[in-house]
């Protein structure tokens, strides 16, 4: 039988061969996950559905933040205490407008909702599909936006359209923290705000006080949020 040339042999992939099929791999993977992703638009999940936060500030009160000085779209001032209105009052602080955030500080975004924390987005949307759940309880609800600039009232827009579908009304007003004044006197400084949630009762007392120890996804949902005030419904028929 003839012998084959040496220089015949074929060799095997090379080092250099296969790093190149592991890029090439790596980068449809990565394609093929962005595309579904503009399909399927990414939502975080920041607890456990049934988890259980206690209050964790007790240097705030309920005059502080029926005082805060919160200011509609347009920049008019907004008062906390005619909102109250005989109900149970929830005020969420979301992270605000990231537009004066350092890259490096703003965390995870997602390209559809610019300068909107997505924790935020995905904490409110949460919230807004109980709104008729939160109605019935009694309860108003109100988001608040911190922006260094009342020009950041478009990122606020975006927020609040990220929450519902286009076509169904806004579930609830987003007010404006201009020139981050609620947050300083509440001492959420942090990059801009850290996220927090209240709940005043009808009386007038501050019932549930959260503010995040641990970064952008430590909060309450909107479920644990509306078990809060089921309890002080039991509690007080």
């Amino acid at each position: 039988m003839a012998s084959i040339p040496a220089g015949d042999v074929k060799r095997g992939f090379s080092l250099k061969d296969i790093a190149l099929v592991a890029i090439s791999l790596g980068a449809i993977v990565i394609a093929v996950w962005y595309v579904i992703g503009q399909f399927q638009p990414v939502r975080y999940s920041f607890e456990i559905p049934d988890a259980v936060l206690e209050s964790n500030q007790d240097n705030i009160t309920a005059e502080q933040l029926l005082d805060l000085p919160l200011v509609d779209e347009q920049g008019q001032p907004v008062s906390l205490r005619e909102r109250q209105n005989s109900q149970h009052l929830v005020i969420v602080f979301t992270r605000g407008s990231m537009a004066a955030v350092k890259p490096a500080d703003r965390g995870p975004q997602l390209p559809n909702i610019p300068n909107v924390c997505p924790y935020c987005s995905s904490q409110a949307s949460g919230i807004a599909s109980l709104m008729t759940e939160f109605t019935k309880e009694q309860a108003q609800v109100l988001l608040v936006f911190p922006v260094t600039e009342l020009a950041q009232n478009a990122d606020a827009a975006t927020f609040l359209k990220s929450t519902v579908p286009a076509s169904n009304p806004p579930p609830f007003p987003v007010l404006l923290d201009l020139k981050l004044q609620a947050v300083e006197q509440l001492g959420l400084r942090e990059h801009l705000a850290r996220p927090a949630s209240f709940i005043i009762d009808k009386a007038g007392d501050l019932r549930f006080a959260y503010v995040a120890q641990k970064g952008s996804a430590d909060r309450p949902s909107g479920g644990e949020l509306l078990r809060r005030i089921k309890q002080l419904n039991t509690a007080n028929p």
